[in-house]
Formats: C-alpha cells, sequence, structure tokens
C-alpha cells in the first residue's frame, strides 16, 4: 500500500492553486481550492479517486472533480463534500456513515442519500463515524454510529442509523454542526450551543457525565457562541468563542492541560481559557 506524504494534483503543483479550506482526519487530509475542487493525501483508502487505488500518481482530484464543491468535512476515516446542494462521501463505511445504504467502502466520491436529504443541503460534517448535515429548511439529520447516544435522536439503542434522523429538537434553526467519535454538536440560529452524545468526560458540556442520547444545552451558553470546534476524530474535549471579544472557553476531558485553564482536571462545564483576551 502507498501512503501520499504531500498534496500534488495531477498536472501540476499545489503552489499553483488557492487553497480556501483544509481539514484533517484520523490519518489523512484534504483541501478544497478555490475553483471547487478537492485534493486528499495520506491514507491510500480515503484519498477519494478510483484510480488512486490502483496505484495513480499522487494528488488526484477526489472523484475526477477540479470544480463544483463548495464545503469540505473530514472524520476519523471518511469525507464528506457538498456539490451542488448534495452531499458525497467516500473512504471507511463501517457504520454507514457514507449514506449509502450499505456498509460498503467507497474509494471515490458517492452521494449521500439524495432522496432523503433532497436538494438544497447546506452543509455537512463527517466526524467519527458518524456523518451529520443540515437541510434546505435548517433542520439536522445525522447517520452513521448510534453509539451512546451519537445520532442525537432520543433513542437509547445504540444500533447502527443507517438512514438519516433528526436529533431532537433540530428539525429547524441550525446554523452550524460539527460531529465528533463521540457525538455532535450544533449552534443554532440563536447562537446557543447544544450538544449530545457519548459524555464520559464531561464532553456535553451540561454538568455531568452522564451520556446525552439527545441534544442539551451546555451550560452557559444558550447565546453569544460565535464559534465552536473539536477534533473530529478521537478528542474528548470542545472549545468555543463565547463573545464578540473573542473569549474563549474549553470543557471535557483535561488529562493533557488541553481546556487551558491551568490544571490537568476534566470539567462538564464550560471553563474559561487562561490569558486570552
Amino acid at each position: 500500500m502507498t501512503h501520499r506524504y504531500a498534496p500534488v494534483p495531477v498536472g501540476g503543483s499545489a503552489s499553483v492553486y488557492t487553497w480556501t479550506q483544509v481539514a484533517a482526519g484520523g490519518e489523512f487530509s484534504c483541501a478544497l481550492a478555490s475553483t471547487g475542487g478537492v485534493m486528499c493525501w495520506g491514507h491510500q483508502n480515503t484519498l477519494g479517486n478510483e484510480a488512486a487505488v490502483h496505484g495513480a500518481p499522487p494528488g488526484a482530484w477526489v472523484g475526477g472533480w477540479t470544480s463544483g464543491a463548495t464545503q469540505l468535512s473530514v472524520g476519523l476515516a471518511h469525507a464528506c463534500v457538498i456539490r451542488s446542494g448534495q452531499v458525497y462521501c467516500w473512504g471507511y463505511n463501517g457504520y454507514y456513515q457514507l449514506g449509502t445504504g450499505n456498509n460498503n467502502e467507497q474509494s471515490s466520491p458517492v452521494a449521500a442519500h439524495p432522496t432523503l436529504l433532497g436538494a438544497g443541503v447546506l452543509a455537512v460534517s463527517a466526524g467519527g463515524n458518524l456523518t451529520c448535515a443540515i437541510v434546505s429548511n435548517g433542520g439536522a439529520r445525522c447517520w452513521g454510529t448510534g453509539s451512546s447516544g451519537a445520532a442525537g435522536d432520543g433513542g437509547t439503542s445504540t444500533a447502527i442509523r443507517p438512514n438519516p434522523v433528526i436529533p431532537v429538537g433540530l428539525n429547524a434553526g441550525v446554523h452550524s454542526i460539527r460531529t465528533q467519535l463521540w457525538g455532535g454538536c450544533a449552534r443554532l440560529s440563536s447562537s446557543g450551543l447544544k450538544c449530545w452524545g457519548g459524555n464520559s468526560s464531561g464532553q456535553v458540556g451540561n454538568g455531568d457525565t452522564t451520556n446525552q442520547v439527545s441534544p442539551v444545552d451546555v451550560v452557559g451558553l444558550t447565546s453569544n457562541v460565535w464559534y465552536y470546534l473539536a477534533d473530529s476524530t478521537r478528542s474528548e474535549h470542545m472549545c468555543a468563542i463565547v463573545d464578540q471579544a473573542g473569549h474563549a472557553m474549553c470543557w471535557g476531558s483535561n488529562s493533557h492541560g488541553q481546556l487551558g485553564n491551568g490544571n490537568t482536571e476534566s470539567s462538564s462545564v464550560p471553563v474559561g481559557v487562561l490569558d486570552f483576551p
């Protein structure tokens, strides 16, 4: 198996393109060019080009597309893009996270639930073994693993969700969505933040460490959240910018001081990052 150590587009060098988004997954990375093409490098099974599996030169455009993609997201071992209002995904599919209705791995992009998601999908997030999207009416849809409440649909079953489900209370008004290995979070149009899923380190942010099968408010962040982020692969902590001045807060696992609050104690509620403005 050949791994790719640098992005080198077919027919040229990376320097001739302008890159507007870059994302890092489990053992691979991808970038979105201003032209709407996507290129991935790293683990061969996630390069998103059919020919790459058969030893094609590194840096082939995902799906052979040089244009059309408007948003990119990568997970632990799969990735997705929005192209012409439709979700396309590729890579590992053991939890049905590609949205094909089966668990067959895909080396090239395939349409994810085109009928069930409808036209005009606004955003997609690939994280861990879960994928979520915001559909045209502003509602959230998730599919893939159901472990620890990751799908957010209120069900206690850990069974895989092969088809899109609606996280409880998120059928409209979702501004952005992020998925992680353990579950997901959504910023609402009200600027509040809700999270759900596995909560062993308090990463849901609701004040305890009980898994949450439905979205719950993050303590103290029911408004004024400007931006939020978590590693889409393995981390069990979250961070957010909580006001216009740029103050940052984090919560969840803190075994290596990743919350930035001066100690290594995990926190199930947001804590301020020291020395931020």
